[in-house]
């Protein structure tokens, strides 16, 4: 209910909500005593703390904590600082920054797509080697926004990499017909059919009549990291 409402959420939040305005549902409030098993879940953290036993912080449990708040998908391989913030608002125990700087050190993802330390830096590579309008662009959903007269209340953003000129079409929904749709209509049949499309991870890009729209026509879809709002 209150994700709903909150006003200028983050983006990881904007996305959850923007996911959920999907389907359609009711939400309905559950009070903390009918809600005994998420309400448990929730309360955790005051349990796993040094007021708490402390049994709960052996070897084992260290390490699927320091798993959920970092390797995990909502984790998102975040450096060391950010994972220790993450986990110091729930849990505490002696030495905890020093394991939490070891455990990323050693994490072989983070080696692999990640600098580090300045020893393990490699020489900056220029990657981006657009030539002409519309080889490489990007593609996002705005919303949802104030209903408009004619109903819509999101935005499909297009805009190229060389020149950064914006295309922006007002829709009625996000779901992945309604973004295909709009996307060869008021883009590719007015401007020319894009080499490259880069997109976030939402279920209305990844979808298979999206893909199927970028095979059809030849496009490479790429997609951004999970996470990383940023790209």
């Amino acid at each position: 209910m209150w994700i709903m409402n909150v006003k200028d959420p983050g983006s990881r939040l904007l996305r959850w909500r923007n996911q959920l305005a999907e389907y359609d549902y009711e939400i309905v409030h559950k009070s903390g005593v009918q809600n005994t098993n998420a309400d448990a879940l929730s309360r955790i953290g005051s349990v796993c703390t040094l007021e708490g036993p402390t049994e709960f912080f052996d070897d084992k449990a260290k390490r699927q904590i320091l798993y959920e708040f970092h390797d995990s998908p909502l984790g998102g391989h975040r450096g060391m600082n950010k994972t220790h913030r993450a986990i110091s608002l729930q849990y505490t125990w002696p030495k905890m920054r020093h394991e939490v700087e070891d455990y990323v050190k050693q994490c072989k993802s983070c080696q692999v797509n990640k600098i580090l330390t300045p020893k393990n830096k490699a020489p900056m590579q220029v990657t981006t080697t657009v030539e002409r309008p519309f080889e490489k662009s990007y593609l996002d959903v705005v919303g949802p926004l104030p209903v408009t007269v004619q109903g819509n209340k999101y935005i499909l953003t297009f805009q190229d990499y060389l020149s950064k000129y914006v295309v922006a079409v007002p829709i009625e929904k996000q779901d992945a017909e309604t973004v295909a749709r709009a996307f060869v209509e008021r883009i590719v049949l007015l401007y020319g059919t894009p080499q490259i499309v880069q997109t976030d991870q939402g279920s209305n890009f990844t979808s298979e009549v999206f893909r199927d729209i970028c095979s059809l026509l030849k496009i490479k879809k790429i997609q951004s990291t999970a996470f990383h709002p940023e790209s």
